[in-house]
């Protein structure tokens, strides 16, 4: 579920248009958290989680990751921009 560790967390590194963001990942026992940063502080209001009873039942019954799952959309959302357009749909709301 982690590669590189730093005290239980995991750090992935993006670079989007030229700006570099890290996903990271951190294990507290009992919940996977995955957020991105830039520059040392988050990048967008995003924060996915999951348990680990149910990371380890993806894992047995469908054998997916659900770190990388979770590390995925974060890159995704940096990527698309998805914080940005939430921000911009309530404001003009």
């Amino acid at each position: 579920m982690f590669g590189k560790k730093t005290k239980q967390m995991k750090i992935t590194p993006l670079n989007h248009r030229n700006q570099d963001y890290e996903i990271r990942s951190m294990f507290d026992g009992h919940t996977l958290h995955v957020r991105a940063f830039k520059d040392n502080k988050p990048a967008n209001g995003f924060t996915y989680s999951v348990s680990f009873e149910v990371a380890f039942d993806l894992k047995t019954t469908q054998g997916e990751d659900a770190a990388e799952i979770l590390i995925e959309d974060a890159k995704r959302d940096i990527i698309e921009g998805r914080w940005e357009r939430f921000l911009e749909a309530i404001q003009g709301s």
